[in-house]
């Protein structure tokens, strides 16, 4: 929740006058020390009880789910897995850039020029580790850590085997939200890219998704960059101003402005 992106949304959001929530997932940001178990991008349940705390909270404010990224799966897997226990004020969501086929974003993270993506993912991974004091065989991880230069082995020797997997492929099957998103009934938007080097654009086209879904595949944008033309908007954050959109506005399907 502390990413930067995160919180210039979040901004933007409150100077329009919503209220807004940032998650933290399991052993991340104030999570930090708590959780025996590690978050992974499968876990809609945390998601779910994240959005009715947020629902009882504020029992008659509407409410909208965004995701980022592995986030933004998260949130799809959610939305059409417990579509029959999301609260009745969830009226709208946005994913950007889903990886919606874990497997798929695994192998894409293994090519050559993404390699290094890759390598952050895990130092990443690494540093939670670290700073989770209560990860159940967080020793023995800590002891094996500069060995791991995938995520896939990451998610192999650790998160899918502490969560009870017989694989990593079964892991990855499990936690993907693209069977899920036929199920969507929410109005919800998937933003994504074409040159998305983690997350390839064909399995948008090639996953069945509800009327309710409405995807906008831009050319260029990348994992989470999507500039716009110097001038637009109120500055050249592209995918910000679009989910601010999405969320304000009065029905829930609006024309997209092209990126640069």
């Amino acid at each position: 929740s502390q990413s930067p992106y995160m919180k210039r949304v979040a901004g933007k959001l409150v100077n329009r006058g919503v209220r807004v929530f940032r998650m933290d997932l399991r052993g991340c940001g104030e999570g930090a020390g708590h959780a025996r178990l590690p978050y992974h991008p499968g876990r809609s349940q945390d998601g779910l009880w994240a959005v009715r705390y947020v629902a009882d909270l504020c029992p008659r404010s509407p409410l909208a789910f965004i995701g980022f990224s592995l986030g933004a799966n998260l949130g799809l897997k959610m939305m059409g897995e417990f579509r029959d226990k999301l609260p009745t004020t969830l009226r709208r969501s946005i994913a950007i850039n889903p990886p919606i086929e874990l497997e798929r974003s695994a192998c894409a993270l293994e090519r050559f020029f993404t390699r290094i993506y890759n390598s952050r993912f895990v130092k990443c991974l690494m540093q939670q580790v670290e700073a989770s004091t209560k990860l159940i065989r967080r020793n023995d991880l800590l002891a094996r850590g500069k060995r791991f230069r995938k995520i896939r082995e990451f998610d192999a020797y650790y998160t899918s085997a502490v969560w009870g997997f017989n694989s990593v492929s079964d892991f990855y099957a499990d936690g993907s939200a693209a069977p899920w998103l036929k199920e969507i009934s929410i109005p919800t938007l998937i933003l994504a890219s074409q040159d998305d080097p983690i997350v390839p654009c064909e399995v948008f086209a090639q996953t069945p998704r509800s009327a309710s879904v409405e995807l906008h595949l831009t050319k260029t944008g990348g994992h989470l960059g999507f500039l716009g033309r110097k001038g637009s908007d109120g500055d050249r954050r592209w995918m910000e101003w679009r989910v601010v959109d999405w969320v304000t506005a009065e029905e829930p399907r609006v024309a997209l402005p092209k990126a640069a």
